[in-house]
């Protein structure tokens, strides 16, 4: 993984080999709870950044999922499917 910060607080990461959920090339833009310190892991970063500039969450468990994963298995697997592709921008 390669890792840019900037002074601002904006991390990108950027995966070239994919890992165990996107099996593709992707990257995030993620900003920093606190822009001073170095950026060590997820947990350093408050919220990520959509296609479109808005804040997004970080990670399936930071929103609530509206479908059971026993009742609705295929709805379930959608909506957190649509969250973390919102923060993970899969490339070509």
């Amino acid at each position: 993984m390669l890792v840019w910060e900037y002074d601002d607080g904006t991390v990108v990461r950027y995966k070239p080999l994919g890992d165990e959920l996107v099996r593709a090339p992707w990257f995030c833009i993620g900003i920093k709870t606190d822009p001073t310190l170095p950026h060590r892991s997820l947990a350093d970063i408050a919220f990520m950044i959509d296609v479109r500039g808005n804040p997004c969450p970080k990670w399936e468990t930071h929103i609530r999922n509206p479908y059971s994963p026993d009742r609705n298995p295929l709805q379930y697997k959608v909506f957190r499917d649509a969250v973390l592709e919102a923060a993970r921008r899969v490339l070509p």
